[in-house]
């Protein structure tokens, strides 16, 4: 899943923010922005989320760290060090998995303790990591592929060409699909053999995906657009309008959920067919999950974790 290495327009905003408003000055805003929900301090720089389905894991880019919270409360229960610049996190069902994209890794740590099960030689550039029922993909934004690892070792299966720039993945249950942000393409994936089921046209820097259980979603980070598209055939559905930059994607109680980075906001989808309700997230949200009636936001520039209402 997402999140993964920003695109270069993302790259540029950051960089364009953080010479303007440096580390001492980022949460100073006039007036302040005031979240909609309790906020819980992570590492530095959080730019991905996951759940284990009890708590909350969040990848902090430029901590090189895991950061592990209390679903019912927030309350943090460790810091894990993992490599350089996590960028993107999943769960397997029993363990974590984590992209490191500086150093061209990925990470597995055990779910239960945080403790570190293994290291392993990926692609250039691992922006966006998930499981299936069995393997661990990656998506490798510079070498324009996505790897599939055994989940049991770490070990490679094999590596499947994409689009240019892939930044997101997501699992529909029986095949996968990534986000080319480079290309404004998706690309569809067989997950018994890797061949290529289709690409389909995206707008402009798709940059995170999801999936609801029966159709397939994706982020147009430089469109302030989603896309719906049916899993079965990959035909579009609709597009619907979010916020500023839209990041990540997530999906719980019959919702889909965009954190837009630069609106510091996330948007609520109901239905795909109702208007679209916005809450404050913090600065710079690049990271969502579902968890217990709860959407948990991952904030960049405040080095810390919203948990939003989700009923």
């Amino acid at each position: 899943m997402k999140n993964a290495i920003p695109n270069p327009a993302l790259l540029f905003f950051l960089a364009a923010f953080l010479v303007f408003f440096p580390a001492g000055c980022r949460n100073h805003r006039t007036p302040p922005l005031v979240p909609d929900g309790p906020v819980f301090p992570v590492g530095r720089g959080p730019l991905a989320i996951c759940s284990d389905g009890t708590n909350i894991w969040v990848a902090n880019s430029d901590g090189g760290s895991v950061s592990e919270l209390r679903g019912a409360d927030g309350a943090t229960i460790g810091t894990y060090p993992v490599g350089n610049g996590p960028t993107a996190i999943c769960f397997d069902g029993e363990n974590i998995w984590v992209a490191n994209g500086d150093d061209d890794t990925v990470t597995e740590l055990r779910g239960n303790s945080g403790a570190v099960l293994g290291t392993y030689v990926v692609g250039t550039g691992p922006s966006a990591i998930c499981a299936d029922r069995t393997h661990i993909w990656v998506a490798n934004a510079d070498d324009n592929d996505v790897m599939e690892l055994d989940k049991t070792n770490g070990k490679l299966i094999g590596t499947f060409m994409v689009g240019t720039g892939p930044l997101a993945i997501c699992f529909d249950g029986a095949n996968l699909w990534v986000a080319n942000s480079d290309d404004d393409s998706i690309t569809e994936l067989n997950t018994a053999d890797g061949t290529s089921l289709g690409t389909f046209a995206a707008e402009s820097a798709p940059d995170a995906i999801c999936f609801d259980g029966t159709n397939i979603w994706v982020a147009n980070s430089s469109a302030d657009t989603v896309h719906e598209r049916r899993a079965s055939d990959g035909g579009l559905v609709g597009t619907f309008g979010v916020g500023n930059f839209p990041d990540a994607l997530c999906q719980g109680n019959g919702s889909i959920w965009s954190a837009n980075l630069m609106g510091d906001d996330v948007t609520r989808l109901i239905s795909a067919v109702n208007s679209p309700a916005k809450l404050v997230s913090g600065s710079g949200p690049s990271g969502c999950v579902y968890l217990a009636g709860s959407v948990w936001v991952c904030n960049y520039f405040d080095d810390n974790v919203t948990r939003l209402n989700a009923q």
